[in-house]
């Protein structure tokens, strides 16, 4: 786990409104960060507007930008489990035409359209079933501004089918990845009950950090498109229940920057 992902984590997961240095400074002990590296990282993550910071006397607080406020809530989004109940094979269109000299800006459209789950039907054509919970409109406006780009919601009459979804989303190795991630919470919901408050914290945290990779990786599908026996709900549930057993066991370490 990098650093700069240690300190988004630890911010996510106390859900603190704002963190002054020395709070973060005293979460960042026991996994061995130094306190130069924190400010370096700090730095890193003010410059990619992933938090702000504000100073009161001598004392700096930092919280999310409302960018890092977004990072968070969309990496939240693969806890939780959509209701497509209804869905009427209604899709989201990205069609973008980049110019060969713009590489960089074709790029970054990419990586936003994968972030939000999205995938290459074609070149320059991504898609992703349309659900109004999501507010695709909302978090593409930028992308839907672009001259090169067209965003569209359309009906395919199910031209789209259940194996051309597992292929374009990968669900088959995800799948297994689910699996593994299974496995991995077991072991590490044995290994919580005998640790002391700080050791049970940097176990949560190690653990959540692959668990968080892993289930970012879940498309949040239409029950039809996925495979047989499809492991997500369980591995949301399960990994809910393993945050409880993290917060409550390590509680006695981190309750000591919420006291004033």
């Amino acid at each position: 786990m990098k650093n700069t992902d240690l300190i988004f984590g630890l911010m996510a997961s106390l859900g603190k409104e704002e963190y002054a240095i020395a709070d973060l400074l005293y979460l960042i002990q026991p996994f061995h960060v130094s306190e130069t590296s924190l400010r370096t990282n700090l730095s890193r993550m003010s410059q990619r507007k992933w938090v702000q910071s504000r100073r009161q006397g001598k004392t700096v607080f930092y919280s999310f930008s409302p960018k890092g406020r977004s990072i968070s809530i969309n990496v939240a989004k693969s806890f939780r489990i959509l209701d497509w109940t209804g869905w009427n094979d209604t899709w989201w269109g990205v069609l973008f035409s980049v110019p060969e000299l713009q590489k960089e800006a074709r790029y970054r459209i990419r990586v936003k359209l994968a972030s939000y789950r999205f995938a290459s039907l074609y070149a320059g054509t991504w898609i992703r079933p349309f659900h109004k919970a999501e507010h695709m409109e909302t978090h593409l406006q930028k992308i839907a501004e672009n001259p090169h780009c067209k965003m569209i919601r359309f009906q395919c009459s199910g031209a789209i089918t259940k194996k051309d979804v597992v292929r374009l989303w990968k669900l088959t190795d995800i799948h297994r990845e689910f699996k593994e991630a299974l496995t991995v919470l077991s072991q590490s919901s044995k290994k919580l009950s005998t640790l002391a408050p700080e050791r049970a914290f940097v176990e949560g945290m190690h653990t959540s950090s692959r668990i968080v990779d892993i289930l970012f990786k879940d498309p949040l599908l239409p029950d039809c498109f996925l495979p047989s026996g499809w492991k997500g709900r369980e591995l949301k549930q399960r990994f809910k229940e393993y945050n409880r057993i993290v917060q409550s066991q390590s509680k006695p370490f981190w309750v000591k920057i919420f006291q004033e």
